[in-house]
């Protein structure tokens, strides 16, 4: 089975969406800093940081391996 390549679009998605939230920090922390305290402590801890890195690195890697199966002809 060699995916399609509308798979392959739907992960890098999924890895964008994960990600997102790092990307635009600096527009919600003073929003949550004033607001939802307890919300803005579990956001900057480490366990947080570490489960999202790990699943964006997983969805990546998954990528990598279908793109590589859907590239070569052994697989």
């Amino acid at each position: 089975m060699k995916p399609k390549f509308s798979t392959l679009i739907i992960l890098v998605f999924i890895t964008a969406a994960i990600l997102t939230p790092f990307a635009i920090s600096p527009i919600y922390i003073t929003v949550l800093r004033e607001k939802y305290f307890d919300l803005l402590l579990f956001l900057e801890d480490n366990l947080y940081k570490q489960i999202t890195g790990y699943f964006a690195l997983a969805f990546v890697l998954f990528e990598m391996i279908l793109t590589a199966r859907k590239r070569g002809r052994g697989w």
